[in-house]
């Protein structure tokens, strides 16, 4: 607490009964919190980045300990968590925590409920993750977190033509987002839709051009616009932004298992399995991205492929 705040006399942390009526305001603050600084970390799953976001929301709690968006995006967090960077039974508690929590404060919001359904993918209780889900975009059809979260699980699955139905949309939903309309190009690829998927590469890539001029250093923006480039047939400038992803962020799990998938349509697999080896050694363990990823159909009879799924 800054120096004002303790010669208020207050006990660090606490606030006094009139800060305490004016933290109303914040309620709005924090809804821009929400929509902009949880979803600025959202593509960047090291652990770096999520460990900010935690910081922010946990702050927004402890201001106003009733705030359900704050619950959920904590939720969201430590979903990613458990996926991208450590793999401990303790972060599906606490995503199930804090999912609850908001349900059990805003019962009638549907970010509330797409957290509750997280929660339940991220334990594998998918039956029940998909009811929340579709509970979710039935309260806000315009929400892009229930519809993206229910394309990621129905990806997993194996469900391609479901997934690329629901990434459109979310897509659609969001027209500034880049990575919905990348992986519905792979899902269309998956269903052997040609026409589909190199449209779609090509709004990625228009998506991803405009990303960039905001923020050059967005390396999830970097390597998503190479794997478009690459169903383009643009090699050569597709390897360029590889390198480019790899250079902003080095340690990014998503980057080298994008890299992978790029490696692959070009025969490369002893280099696509080199970097989904490094994918894993950074924290990208979610299994069923690997087995059900269409990308990585040639390497599955690979010695080097068989010993690293046996290792998630």
């Amino acid at each position: 607490m800054d120096q004002e705040g303790q010669e208020s006399g207050n006990k660090p942390g606490t606030f006094s009964k009139s800060q305490e009526i004016n933290l109303t305001p914040y309620r709005h603050l924090f809804g821009h919190l929400f929509v902009t600084s949880f979803r600025e970390q959202y593509h960047r799953t090291d652990s770096g980045h999520l460990d900010k976001a935690r910081q922010e929301f946990k702050k927004a709690i402890e201001i106003d300990p009733s705030y359900a968006l704050a619950w959920a995006g904590l939720t969201y967090v430590f979903a990613d968590t458990y996926w991208y960077v450590d793999k401990e039974q303790a972060y599906i508690d606490k995503a199930h925590e804090a999912s609850r929590k908001a349900v059990e404060l805003a019962p009638h919001l549907a970010e509330s409920h797409a957290a509750l359904g997280l929660a339940y993918r991220v334990a594998e209780q998918l039956d029940d993750a998909e009811a929340e889900f579709e509970r979710a975009i039935e309260l806000n059809p315009r929400l892009f977190e229930p519809i993206h979260f229910y394309a990621q699980m129905a990806r997993s699955q194996g469900q391609y033509e479901k997934a690329a139905g629901l990434f459109r949309r979310a897509a659609d939903v969001r027209p500034e987002d880049y990575q919905a309309i990348a992986i519905a190009a792979n899902m269309y690829k998956a269903t052997g839709d040609t026409g589909k998927q190199l449209n779609a590469a090509k709004e990625t890539l228009e998506r991803v051009r405009r990303a960039i001029d905001v923020n050059p250093n967005d390396p999830r923006a970097w390597i998503l616009g190479s794997t478009s480039l690459g169903a383009l047939g643009e090699k050569e400038e597709a390897f360029k932004w590889a390198e480019k992803s790899i250079e902003v962020s080095p340690e990014s799990s998503s980057t080298a298992y994008n890299f992978a998938c790029l490696l692959t349509k070009y025969g490369e697999n002893e280099r696509a399995i080199d970097q989904l080896e490094n994918a894993v050694r950074l924290g990208g363990r979610n299994k069923l991205y690997y087995e059900t990823d269409v990308d990585f159909d040639l390497l599955r009879d690979h010695p080097r492929f068989k010993r690293l799924m046996d290792s998630i």
